[in-house]
């Protein structure tokens, strides 16, 4: 199954994805700069993605909305913490 491993840093955010064959796509980000956005269409509908300037790039993409939801306070959470 699809897969993603996010790595926080004190310099940067490693965010690396696995499909189902088992190959993989990375993404490096600046920990420093990078912020958390949820964005909600419904009650139930819920997309996470970290943006740096005018990149923006989704994760949590194999959980469910709810997950997600769970999920984002974390990751911001994490990026406080790294940034002192």
């Amino acid at each position: 199954p699809p897969r993603e491993h996010l790595r926080i840093s004190r310099d940067r955010i490693a965010l690396i994805r696995f499909d189902e064959r088992g190959r993989s796509a990375s993404c490096t980000l600046p920990t420093f700069w990078t912020k958390v956005e949820t964005i909600s269409r419904s009650e139930v509908d819920c997309a996470v993605y970290l943006v740096f300037r005018q990149q923006r790039v989704a994760i949590a993409r194999c959980l469910s909305d709810a997950e997600r939801r769970e999920l984002a306070p974390q990751i911001s959470k994490a990026l406080c913490a790294c940034r002192g």
